[in-house]
């Protein structure tokens, strides 16, 4: 059983959302996909939820929530049990890349999409390497994998800042080669008007606050203005107007994120909307201007109610 949170806006002019403006509201439970490490993304105004660490073993659990009825309906299972993948929907298919396949921690590098309308799965090229533990990100039709690791034997210490794209209409893979980012896995990363943006992570334990900008059409890098806290593990990060959104995520092994953050793109500043919430490992989506966060790991069981 996981808990499903929105943070909902309240007020604020659409070219330009001040998000100390947005309240959290607790929407339910939803069964049947793991509590953490579960990945979502959205298809016309319902949330796509998928997999998850459930009782210690990956599920293969997928379901579809609307929001509007705040009902839930299953779209079958998934054709492995997977933890720690992403999801990404482009047009009227539903991405399923990498993650974990066991509770050996073997992962994967296997990409499937589902048809959103037909219901077929279909198995895509593979990403170039295993991949579990980073963040992803779309710009286009292209799906941008961000960081995380490829060795179980060196989980903590992956080799490279890892930066592969996959282009979702030719069906091929292209490695990218970042240049002054270290290796990092548990970042988080969005997309916004044609940018990366790369937010901390941990490497062999320590976890990191350094925030960059990578462009792929000009292969620029730039670091940007430290994040106020170092933090990791599946947080959040959504690039929104004018903004980047940072909630949830962890602070050290085991100890929720407490604080959410926006940054002014224009300014290179952050800026803290809300304090003492805690919520780590949830997989996360922006739909409408609301932020879901489904599944995780909490300090506290009364995280689902409204602050």
């Amino acid at each position: 059983m996981i808990e499903l949170l929105a943070l909902k806006k309240d007020t604020g002019p659409i070219t330009d959302i001040d998000f100390r403006n947005y309240t959290f509201k607790a929407l339910g439970s939803v069964g049947g996909v793991g509590n953490f490490h579960n990945a979502v993304d959205t298809y016309k105004g319902k949330l796509c939820l998928s997999g998850g660490n459930s009782s210690g073993l990956p599920s293969n659990s997928f379901y579809e929530y609307d929001p509007a009825a705040g009902t839930v309906a299953t779209l079958g299972t998934l054709p492995a049990a997977l933890s720690g993948h992403i999801t990404k929907v482009i047009g009227d298919y539903l991405y399923v890349l990498c993650g974990m396949i066991d509770n050996n921690r073997t992962y994967t590098n296997v990409v499937r999409r589902f048809n959103l309308i037909d219901k077929v799965w279909e198995t895509r090229t593979p990403c170039p390497i295993n991949l579990c533990w980073g963040d992803a990100c779309v710009i286009g039709t292209d799906i941008y994998m961000v960081g995380g690791s490829s060795v179980v034997a060196s989980v903590e210490t992956p080799a490279e800042m890892f930066l592969y794209k996959y282009d979702t209409i030719a069906d091929t893979w292209t490695k990218i080669t970042l240049t002054g980012i270290s290796p990092r896995l548990a970042n988080g990363a969005c997309a916004l008007n044609g940018s990366i943006y790369i937010l901390g992570g941990r490497y062999n334990r320590v976890y990191l606050k350094d925030f960059w900008k990578y462009t792929p059409a000009t292969g620029e890098l730039v670091q940007l203005a430290d994040h106020p806290d170092a933090h990791g593990a599946r947080f959040s990060l959504f690039g929104v107007l004018k903004k980047i959104v940072n909630l949830s995520g962890q602070l050290t092994s085991d100890a929720p994120y407490r604080n959410t953050h926006q940054y002014y793109v224009e300014e290179n500043r952050w800026e803290l909307c809300r304090a003492n919430v805690s919520f780590a490992y949830s997989a996360n989506a922006l739909m409408n201007n609301e932020f879901y966060l489904v599944g995780g790991k909490s300090s506290t069981t009364n995280y689902k109610f409204s602050l």
